[in-house]
């Protein structure tokens, strides 16, 4: 079977977790799917060899192919139905599958799967910068879920968002949860630099931009940093700068205990685990996430979990965290307050922490992945 995938989606700029997701699933679609043959698409105007970072170099059942159109030029040629995927790469397909939802342009006899990891852009277009509200007019997902043969979400919220925004057919479309990637068993030794952090802290690890809801992190900290049990605990936020976020850094810079509240930006993936592995509490205030791997990651290194009871985050961290009201600052405040002065709490939710983040696994998803794209492919 000729399996198509897009993996546009690790272009540089293109943010939320679609790169995270296509280097963790793709190579493993080609270990579980040995018998199929699976052909990488990718474009840019310049060059840039996206198929090394997959680290599938030497596996005969791949073949990458690239092309030099910029994509706003495919774009516009998927609305116009012209500059077909199989006639540029010369190569037909049983099924094509797009982890994202950038617009290709296919033969109608190419069944097409097309993964929506969130609709958020729909949701709450006010937290997004006038580049991206341009984008997503461009890229049009309402009719990229209507031209696809075959649907995937990550979570059920998601799910029903596309059923009452896009009036999909529920049939159509297919939950599959995702997973946590699993801390790596040998780790690079840390910079000098990136292992400055306090004895005690609150951990928040997103990319900084409206909807995460960073600002209200941050006065929830302030209300409480001078009580008795918090005076020497700090908050530090890690993950690399999105958009609009200048209220963010005013906030931080306004806030009377600026000096104990720590933005790092963007870390290395070791020094992610080293500060999951070493973090008091991990709160997770989002407004809106399509499935929110952060607060599960954290959980894998079994640190208590303190999340915003919106869209699918219920979903994710089920009973084994204290979900919040994202809009109600003291609520977020008093649950961090509790954790960090209960000792017992802590530890019980530790213990729920990693019982709940092993319900989730990648295999499962490359699995259950990869039995969709089979069932499409053969007209099921």
């Amino acid at each position: 079977m000729n399996i198509g995938i897009d993996i546009r989606g690790l272009e540089p700029g293109l943010y939320g977790g679609v790169s995270e997701y296509i280097r963790t699933i793709v190579p493993l679609l080609v270990r579980y799917g040995t018998e199929h043959h699976f052909h990488l698409f990718y474009s840019s105007f310049r060059k840039k060899d996206v198929a090394l970072s997959l680290s599938l170099e030497g596996q005969d059942n791949v073949t990458s192919h690239f092309v030099s159109y910029p994509n706003k030029l495919l774009f516009l040629a998927e609305r116009f139905n012209r500059l077909k995927v199989e006639t540029l790469i010369n190569t037909s397909f049983d099924v094509f599958f797009s982890p994202h939802i950038i617009p290709v342009s296919l033969k109608k006899e190419s069944p097409h799967i097309v993964l929506f990891h969130d609709v958020s852009f729909e949701r709450f277009p006010s937290f997004f910068d006038t580049k991206r509200r341009l984008w997503h007019t461009m890229v049009a997902p309402k009719r990229q879920a209507h031209r696809a043969t075959y649907i995937l979400t990550p979570s059920r919220a998601t799910k029903q968002d596309l059923i009452s925004l896009y009036h999909i057919d529920p049939d159509t479309i297919e939950v599959i949860p995702l997973a946590a990637r699993e801390e790596p068993r040998r780790r690079k030794p840390l910079l000098q630099s990136e292992v400055s952090l306090p004895q005690k802290y609150i951990l928040s690890l997103c990319t900084l931009e409206p909807r995460k809801n960073i600002v209200g992190l941050i006065r929830a900290f302030t209300l409480i940093a001078d009580s008795e049990e918090m005076r020497d605990t700090h908050l530090v936020i890690a993950g690399g700068m999105g958009w609009s976020y200048g209220d963010i850094l005013r906030e931080h810079r306004d806030s009377p205990v600026a000096s104990r509240i720590m933005i790092l930006g963007a870390v290395s993936e070791d020094m992610k685990y080293e500060l999951y592995k070493n973090a008091l509490l991990f709160v997770f205030p989002s407004f809106y996430e399509g499935f929110g791997i952060p607060p599960l990651e954290a959980m894998n290194a079994g640190v208590p979990v303190i999340s915003s009871f919106s869209s699918s985050l219920p979903e994710v961290v089920g009973d084994a965290a204290i979900l919040v009201d994202p809009y109600n600052i003291p609520e977020i405040a008093a649950s961090m307050h509790e954790v960090v002065r209960d000792s017992q709490l802590r530890s019980e939710l530790q213990r729920a922490s990693k019982l709940r983040a092993h319900l989730f696994s990648w295999d499962t998803v490359a699995k259950n992945t990869l039995a969709a794209i089979e069932r499409v492919a053969e007209g099921e």
